[in-house]
Protein backbone atom coordinates (compact mmCIF):
# COMPACT_ATOMS: atom_id res chain seq x y z
CA UNK A 1 0.00 0.00 0.00
CA UNK A 2 2.82 2.31 0.47
CA UNK A 3 4.53 1.46 -2.27
CA UNK A 4 1.55 2.68 -4.06
CA UNK A 5 0.99 5.97 -2.34
CA UNK A 6 4.34 6.85 -3.01
CA UNK A 7 3.98 5.60 -6.73
CA UNK A 8 0.56 7.76 -6.86
CA UNK A 9 2.26 10.76 -5.33
CA UNK A 10 4.96 10.87 -8.30
CA UNK A 11 2.37 10.41 -10.97
CA UNK A 12 0.52 13.44 -9.61
CA UNK A 13 3.83 15.19 -8.89
CA UNK A 14 4.57 14.48 -12.99
CA UNK A 15 0.72 16.02 -13.61
CA UNK A 16 1.32 18.75 -11.90
CA UNK A 17 4.74 19.44 -14.16
CA UNK A 18 2.78 18.56 -17.33
CA UNK A 19 0.28 20.96 -16.68
CA UNK A 20 2.73 23.37 -15.80
CA UNK A 21 4.64 23.18 -19.39
CA UNK A 22 1.27 22.70 -21.03
CA UNK A 23 0.28 26.39 -19.82
CA UNK A 24 3.34 27.89 -20.39
CA UNK A 25 2.96 26.70 -23.89
CA UNK A 26 -0.22 28.17 -24.21
CA UNK A 27 1.40 31.20 -22.65
CA UNK A 28 4.08 31.27 -25.11
CA UNK A 29 1.70 30.57 -28.07
CA UNK A 30 -0.66 33.02 -26.89
CA UNK A 31 2.23 35.78 -27.06
CA UNK A 32 3.33 34.30 -30.57
CA UNK A 33 -0.54 34.90 -32.06
CA UNK A 34 0.01 38.69 -30.44
CA UNK A 35 2.83 38.95 -32.51
CA UNK A 36 1.33 37.68 -35.66
CA UNK A 37 -1.64 39.94 -34.92
CA UNK A 38 0.44 42.93 -34.59
CA UNK A 39 2.72 41.90 -37.79
CA UNK A 40 -0.56 41.08 -40.16
CA UNK A 41 -1.58 45.05 -38.83
CA UNK A 42 1.78 46.63 -39.46
CA UNK A 43 1.38 44.45 -43.09
CA UNK A 44 -1.62 46.40 -43.93
CA UNK A 45 -0.15 49.53 -42.73
CA UNK A 46 2.51 49.56 -45.04
CA UNK A 47 0.70 48.26 -47.70
CA UNK A 48 -1.62 51.30 -47.47
CA UNK A 49 1.52 53.34 -47.44
CA UNK A 50 2.85 52.05 -50.34
CA UNK A 51 -0.07 52.22 -52.33
CA UNK A 52 -0.36 55.80 -51.12
CA UNK A 53 3.41 56.16 -52.22
CA UNK A 54 2.83 54.73 -55.34
CA UNK A 55 -0.15 56.74 -56.31
CA UNK A 56 1.76 60.16 -55.21
CA UNK A 57 5.01 58.94 -57.45
CA UNK A 58 2.56 58.08 -60.29
CA UNK A 59 1.49 61.78 -60.28
CA UNK A 60 4.73 63.41 -60.12
CA UNK A 61 5.78 61.02 -62.83
CA UNK A 62 2.56 62.10 -65.18
CA UNK A 63 3.28 65.76 -64.21
CA UNK A 64 7.24 65.54 -65.01
CA UNK A 65 6.48 64.51 -68.33
CA UNK A 66 4.04 66.74 -69.06
CA UNK A 67 6.50 69.38 -67.91
CA UNK A 68 9.37 67.64 -70.32
CA UNK A 69 6.59 68.05 -72.92
CA UNK A 70 5.87 71.98 -72.92
CA UNK A 71 9.71 72.60 -72.61
CA UNK A 72 10.05 70.46 -75.71
CA UNK A 73 7.06 72.50 -77.40
CA UNK A 74 9.01 75.78 -76.27
CA UNK A 75 12.26 74.28 -77.85
CA UNK A 76 10.87 73.26 -81.00
CA UNK A 77 9.29 76.96 -81.21
CA UNK A 78 12.11 78.37 -80.49
CA UNK A 79 14.32 79.59 -83.86
CA UNK A 80 17.81 77.56 -84.70
CA UNK A 81 20.61 79.14 -82.43
CA UNK A 82 23.98 79.14 -83.60
CA UNK A 83 26.68 76.09 -82.19
CA UNK A 84 27.71 76.53 -79.00
CA UNK A 85 30.88 74.93 -80.21
CA UNK A 86 32.13 77.61 -82.56
CA UNK A 87 34.33 80.92 -81.12
CA UNK A 88 33.87 84.04 -82.33
CA UNK A 89 36.27 85.86 -84.42
CA UNK A 90 37.52 87.86 -81.88
CA UNK A 91 38.08 85.00 -79.01
CA UNK A 92 39.56 83.25 -81.85
CA UNK A 93 42.08 86.38 -82.43
CA UNK A 94 42.75 87.14 -78.92
CA UNK A 95 43.47 82.72 -78.45
CA UNK A 96 45.39 82.61 -81.69
CA UNK A 97 42.98 79.54 -82.51
CA UNK A 98 44.48 77.86 -86.15
CA UNK A 99 42.75 79.46 -89.01
CA UNK A 100 40.78 77.23 -91.48
CA UNK A 101 43.02 74.32 -92.50
CA UNK A 102 45.60 75.22 -90.70
CA UNK A 103 46.26 71.97 -87.62
CA UNK A 104 46.48 72.87 -84.05
CA UNK A 105 50.39 71.44 -84.35
CA UNK A 106 51.51 74.15 -86.69
CA UNK A 107 51.19 77.10 -84.18
CA UNK A 108 53.09 77.39 -81.10
CA UNK A 109 51.00 79.58 -79.03
CA UNK A 110 47.17 78.28 -78.58
CA UNK A 111 45.36 79.94 -75.81
CA UNK A 112 42.17 77.91 -75.20
CA UNK A 113 39.64 79.02 -72.94
CA UNK A 114 37.12 77.02 -70.88
CA UNK A 115 33.95 78.94 -70.86
CA UNK A 116 31.96 76.95 -68.10
CA UNK A 117 35.13 76.91 -65.99
CA UNK A 118 36.68 80.68 -66.32
CA UNK A 119 40.19 78.45 -66.23
CA UNK A 120 42.62 79.40 -69.07
CA UNK A 121 45.33 76.61 -70.32
CA UNK A 122 48.25 77.95 -72.24
CA UNK A 123 50.70 76.36 -74.32
CA UNK A 124 54.09 76.46 -74.58
CA UNK A 125 55.49 79.61 -75.14
CA UNK A 126 53.66 83.20 -74.26
CA UNK A 127 51.52 84.10 -71.28
CA UNK A 128 47.72 84.89 -71.72
CA UNK A 129 47.71 89.10 -72.79
CA UNK A 130 45.88 89.64 -69.76
CA UNK A 131 46.53 87.33 -66.80
CA UNK A 132 43.93 86.80 -64.25
CA UNK A 133 44.88 86.50 -60.63
CA UNK A 134 45.03 83.06 -60.93
CA UNK A 135 47.80 82.86 -62.63
CA UNK A 136 49.72 85.22 -60.55
CA UNK A 137 53.05 84.07 -59.27
CA UNK A 138 51.14 83.18 -56.10
CA UNK A 139 48.48 81.81 -58.09
CA UNK A 140 48.41 78.59 -59.84
CA UNK A 141 51.12 79.48 -62.41
CA UNK A 142 54.54 81.34 -61.22
CA UNK A 143 55.83 83.58 -63.73
CA UNK A 144 58.58 81.25 -64.85
CA UNK A 145 56.69 78.65 -66.12
CA UNK A 146 55.81 81.51 -69.31
CA UNK A 147 59.72 81.66 -70.06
Amino acid sequence: MERMRKKNEALEAELLRSREREEAARRELAVARERLRMSEEAEERLCAQLGEVEAEALAQAREYLLQIQSLMKRLSSLPPQPRKGAAPAALRRWCRWPSKGQKPSDFRSTYLLAASTGIRFCSVGHPPPNPSPMFSSSGLHSSRRWR
